[in-house]
């Protein structure tokens, strides 16, 4: 799992610099494996385990977002 999650952490750094968003991977029972913000790695994201069990794109914006933690504006 290690490997895997250094995968996504190098994918994640790849990524941000030709994207102006901020990215976050999470594995799926919805704990961040990989993000542009090193700190939240190995936390809990609840969007995700929300996003798995609809298995669906689902928006998060700001007034959604704004009881929860942890969780930044995001599709």
């Amino acid at each position: 799992m290690e490997r895997f999650v250094q995968f996504a952490q190098r994918t994640v750094k790849a990524v941000s610099k030709i994207s102006p968003f901020p990215i976050s991977l999470s594995d799926k029972r919805g704990y961040i494996i990989g993000d542009t913000n090193a700190e939240r790695i190995g936390t809990l994201h609840t969007p995700s385990i929300e996003v798995i069990k609809e298995n669906r794109t689902i928006l998060f914006d700001n007034d959604k977002i704004s009881s929860m933690t942890n969780v930044l504006p995001m599709v």
